[in-house]
């Protein structure tokens, strides 16, 4: 494991209120206890220990984690699990995956008082039929307990023949959350009602989120970014969810299912309570750019911002906004298309063409023409000044900041053209395996009510 995602590691250790200890390296396939298979090498280190694995070809196993360790792949190799399940219950778990592809990873916060902090980095994620790329979910936690997920540097393909599912979800119906999801690329195609990122709270569930500097792109998905919570039961207790979305580009979203959109902010259940700043993202070419919703009728709360975007080229609308949301304002956004801001206008919004460099066909960019009227034309107060990089790496502001995900001064490579995404599936057996590892540590699975 680098340094880099050592440091990342305890650093989400850290937010949790976990401890690590020194610990030592492994090497699998190699002596003892990692000399057979993955999971008895799981079991038989040590809690903080790193295994290193020196295995190109798929290791056709369902692994369950239940201590604190690293797997990384080994110098020079590529390794992938069939499956991996990481649970914690009534002891806390720190978890950090690097350097794998095609493997699904499942992380469960069960009943019992423990938390559970995950971090993923560098990985190539390819999800299919019922499988998500990255999973992480509570069932039942303790009020108390925290669901920590640090997701960065990853590629995500997703696409489906039958059932989808969303690229990555995170989602907390009793736990805290502490999400921090950046710097990913996902390439989407045939999902129907799936998407790239969602981030989900409900019921007692609730925390913050940081999802920024994402590259999401494709065809025939729902929607790029969901941030949503559910509410709960008429009489029951909520708690907020609240994030920050920002510098993140979505192309291609093509959706009509549920709640639809390139970015859909979501409160729409008894007592839901969302708070969300949605600054400085490129949402562009797809159905619906911009979608918020809430069920105030319900006792819904949904406050927040959206500024600095831009929105631009969809096909049914650039942004939707329902009426009388009092603490939700838009401003200082740019759009090419129609508009239904319900209450929510606020000062500096502008209609017309962004003025991309090359926005369709090959070697596509959503970065600025220099005679863009985005430039230099946002709110430069909107966004957090710790946020210092647009989506491109490059600072964030130069003079006054632009609106869109790319300041006017970066540059970036052109997105590559999506095409089909080949579609991983098990076989019967595997399958079978998997749902009775499943159903074994979790006896509720939360489903998405449309």
């Amino acid at each position: 494991m680098g340094q880099r995602s050592i440091r990342m590691m305890m650093a989400v250790a850290a937010a949790a209120g976990m401890t690590t200890a020194t610990a030592a390296t492994y090497t699998y396939p190699g002596a003892a206890p990692c000399a057979t298979t993955l999971q008895a090498c799981v079991d038989g280190v040590g809690a903080n220990d790193t295994i290193e694995v020196a295995q190109n070809v798929q290791i056709p196993e369902f692994v369950t984690i239940s201590q604190s360790l690293a797997l990384t792949n080994a110098p020079g190799y590529t390794p992938s699990v069939q499956g991996l399940l990481v649970l914690a219950t009534t002891t806390s778990v720190t978890f950090a995956m690097h350097g794998f592809t095609g493997t699904q990873l499942r992380g469960v916060l069960g009943a019992g008082g423990g938390s559970l902090a995950v971090t993923v980095t560098g990985n190539a994620f390819q999800g299919g039929d019922y499988q998500s790329g990255v999973e992480m979910y509570d069932n039942n936690a303790n009020p108390g307990s925290v669901l920590t997920a640090l997701i960065s540097g990853n590629t995500f393909a997703q696409s489906s023949t039958s059932v989808c599912a969303d690229a990555l979800s995170v989602v907390a119906t009793s736990a805290q959350m502490n999400a921090t999801i950046t710097g990913n690329q996902f390439t989407m195609g045939y999902l129907s009602q799936c998407g790239a990122i969602d981030v989900v709270a409900g019921g007692a569930g609730g925390g913050t989120a940081l999802i920024g500097r994402n590259l999401i792109q494709g065809a025939d998905f729902d929607y790029g970014i969901m941030f949503r919570h559910f509410g709960a039961n008429p009489t029951d207790t909520t708690t907020q969810l609240s994030g920050t979305i920002t510098n993140n580009l979505v192309v291609g979203e093509s959706g009509n299912t549920g709640a639809p959109g390139g970015i859909v902010l979501s409160a729409d259940g008894y007592n839901a309570k969302l708070s969300a700043q949605v600054i400085n993202n490129t949402v562009a070419d797809g159905r619906i750019g911009v979608l918020v919703s809430a069920r105030t009728d319900l006792g819904a709360a949904l406050g927040g911002r959206l500024a600095n975007n831009i929105v631009a080229g969809n096909s049914s609308y650039d942004i939707g906004i329902d009426p009388g949301l009092a603490g939700f304002v838009a401003d200082h956004n740019m759009t090419s298309g129609s508009t239904h801001y319900g209450s929510a206008f606020g000062p500096g919004n502008l209609s017309g063409n962004p003025d991309f460099v090359s926005p369709t066909g090959p070697g596509g960019s959503y970065q600025l023409q220099l005679d863009s009227p985005a430039i230099n034309s946002g709110d430069t107060s909107a966004l957090d000044p710790s946020l210092t990089l647009d989506l491109a790496g490059n600072a964030r502001i130069v003079s006054v900041i632009d609106r869109g995900a790319y300041e006017s001064a970066s540059t970036a490579p052109p997105i590559p053209v999506p095409g089909p995404q080949p579609v991983p599936t098990l076989e019967r057996g595997a399958l079978v395996a998997l749902l009775l590892l499943l159903l074994a540590v979790s006896s509720a699975t939360l489903r998405r009510r449309r």
